[in-house]
């Protein structure tokens, strides 16, 4: 299985939608926050919670 990092602005939007792709597509995904911004707090804390669900891991 390959590993992939995912990073970008709107870790609530663009991020999420790549980082859950990646799993879908069989990849382990893990979100680098250090390297990622939300749009807003609320959207960002609700998209953690569904990294932690799905099997994102997350780092930073």
């Amino acid at each position: 299985m390959e590993n992939v990092d995912v990073v970008g602005i709107a870790t609530d939007h663009c991020v999420r939608a790549t980082a859950l792709d990646a799993l879908k597509a069989g990849l382990r995904a893990r979100v680098l926050l250090d390297y990622s911004v939300g749009v807003a707090p609320e959207t960002t804390a609700s998209t953690l919670k569904d990294f932690r669900q799905a099997g994102v891991a997350v780092s930073g």
